[in-house]
């Protein structure tokens, strides 16, 4: 997995995990400081006294004035959400319920195109697609959230991808007859969505391979992920034109389409030094020469295409 934040791992895990939920001042409920941290230990699959000290710097920090997110309350000796951020949650559950209706609506609506033209149905298309959601997490989780969140482990995705979607449609009620085009639509279905999604349907992927990156991350031992968060800062990598061509053609993409310039922003947020030498220069300036000389033809052969139109 790929090393790209400015905050380390073990700080992502913390972020927004104080479990404050169910605290209420009115009813007069509220979490020590001591009941939060069993509460994050109980999700844990090693020793969490590694996390101690970051959970309570974290806990400081979201109760600091202007953006404060909790609260702590002397008199119950404890911490709790204020009503802002109890707002706060609900709008974003609901953003997040809409944003799955409407994932899944688009999903189905595709599926249902790719069947249309092979002249089939099928009768739990959600069903289905959710299905290939759940094997391509569970099989092949760490590249296909990284590839979502990062363009990278593309080649291991493609790779997997075709086995997934066979798999998920011998194990469904599919009728025998009909499983080879099925495959071949939701194949296409998944593809559409991962390389060529609507904004709802990226952000909708952006988030769940958020979520389990998280998950993943709360079963490794944090101290392989702080060897490799120092390892990053060590590293000094040359960046030769494989990279830096395809990463400035595409300035004018948006930021989410930029595979090439995001990891390089990534690596470098990581601490990552990145170095280029005069042969890699002179490798980038004879690409620039020849893009002007290309050009440079292409214009005067269309000035010559039009002039001759005129004169006809």
């Amino acid at each position: 997995m790929s090393l790209r934040c400015r905050d380390s791992f073990l700080s992502k895990r913390c972020r927004g995990s104080c479990h404050l939920e169910d605290t209420d001042p009115d009813k007069g409920i509220a979490k020590s400081k001591e009941e939060i941290f069993n509460k994050i230990s109980s999700f844990l699959k090693y020793d969490p006294k590694l996390l101690f000290p970051i959970i309570e710097k974290r806990l400081r920090t979201l109760c600091k004035k202007p953006n404060r997110k909790i609260k702590y309350h002397s008199k119950l000796g404890g911490y709790l959400l204020p009503y802002e951020t109890r707002l706060e949650i609900r709008r974003k559950n609901l953003e997040d319920s809409l944003l799955h209706e409407t994932f899944k609506a688009q999903l189905e609506e595709k599926f249902k195109h790719y069947l249309k033209e092979s002249d089939i149905r099928v009768k739990d298309c959600v069903s289905l697609l959710e299905s290939l959601l759940n094997q391509l997490y569970y099989q092949q989780g760490v590249e296909f959230a990284d590839f979502i969140l990062h363009g990278e482990s593309r080649d291991a995705v493609d790779k997997s991808l075709p086995d997934i979607v066979s798999r998920v449609v011998d194990e469904s009620p599919v009728v025998l007859k009909n499983k080879e085009s099925v495959k071949t639509s939701l194949l296409m279905t998944i593809r559409d969505v991962v390389y060529n999604g609507t904004s709802e349907q990226k952000l909708f992927l952006s988030k769940l391979s958020n979520t389990y990156t998280m998950l993943f991350l709360l079963h490794c031992d944090p101290k392989i992920t702080t060897f490799f968060s120092s390892m990053a800062s060590k590293l000094n990598i040359y960046v030769c034109t494989s990279i830096l061509i395809p990463a400035m053609s595409e300035y004018y993409l948006d930021p989410v389409n930029r595979r090439h310039w995001n990891l390089l922003a990534s690596a470098r947020d990581a601490g990552v030094s990145l170095i280029i030498n005069e042969t890699i220069l002179r490798e980038l300036a004879a690409h620039f020469k020849k893009i002007a000389s290309i050009y440079e033809s292409v214009k005067a052969t269309t000035w010559k295409t039009r002039i001759s139109t005129l004169k006809n």
